[in-house]
């Protein structure tokens, strides 16, 4: 089970449209709010794929 998050987790990091979205977000506030919850899936997947 822990692989497949760990791939899940592989491929969200590695999306490239994700960081260019995020980055063509012109109002900071928004921006900054999507960072920090792009920031807490990636966390997410490094937690579930340790719990496993």
């Amino acid at each position: 089970m822990a692989s497949n998050y760990a791939i899940s987790a592989g491929y969200y990091t590695k999306l490239t449209s994700r960081t260019t979205k995020i980055a063509a977000i012109k109002d900071e506030s928004a921006k900054a709010i999507v960072l920090e919850l792009d920031a807490q899936v990636v966390s997410l997947f490094a937690q579930l794929a340790d719990a496993d």
